[in-house]
């Protein structure tokens, strides 16, 4: 049986058992209806990041999660109108929860090549960590303007014309015109 039929094959099966556990799992969800738009309203006052959402097998998926979630699927729901991304990444947390549990349990966490996959994933994660609170936080607007106008004093101006038609009386002229622009 080749790699790539077997994958497949666990592929339809994870998700087959995966959408049939997501029916039979014990979820609940605590959503609160959205407050009426008004205009006078205050502002949103802030939310609590370990405010439990819902329960997935037993396990409380909170604020935290959610807008982690939001975060890393925003690509997927940006068609999505504003009012529903929130309800998408909920659903999209609690079935990635399920799923992910079902495949502990049928060992797919101990194939070599997801553990590999996992070892990159978390490298990469990792090397954004770095990049993120080594260099990008540490640098200020006013270095990036500084580096930004020496950038350009130490380009060295370039004299250019853009022209559209240039007129001349004969072809002779317009030929020698062009070998020169060529030249």
């Amino acid at each position: 049986m080749s790699l790539l039929f077997r994958r497949a094959s666990l592929a339809s099966l994870g998700l087959a058992v995966g959408l049939s556990a997501l029916s039979l799992s014990p979820v609940t969800a605590q959503q609160t209806a959205p407050a009426p738009a008004d205009a006078a309203a205050p502002a949103a006052a802030p939310v609590d990041p370990n405010k439990v959402i819902a329960t997935v097998n037993g396990q409380p998926l909170t604020e935290a999660d959610l807008v982690l979630a939001e975060g890393e699927l925003s690509q997927q729901f940006a068609q999505l109108p504003p009012e529903q991304r929130r309800a998408a990444a909920l659903s999209a947390a609690i079935e990635i929860r399920v799923m992910a549990a079902q495949a502990v349990t049928t060992g797919l966490d101990k194939d070599p090549d997801f553990q590999r996959r996992m070892a990159f994933l978390q490298q990469r994660a990792l090397h954004g960590e770095m990049v993120e609170k080594g260099v990008v936080d540490k640098v200020t607007d006013a270095e990036v303007r500084a580096r930004y106008d020496q950038e350009i004093a130490n380009t060295p101006p370039t004299n250019e014309l853009h022209a559209r038609h240039i007129l001349v009386k004969t072809k002779e002229e317009a030929e020698a015109i062009i070998k020169q622009l060529d030249g």
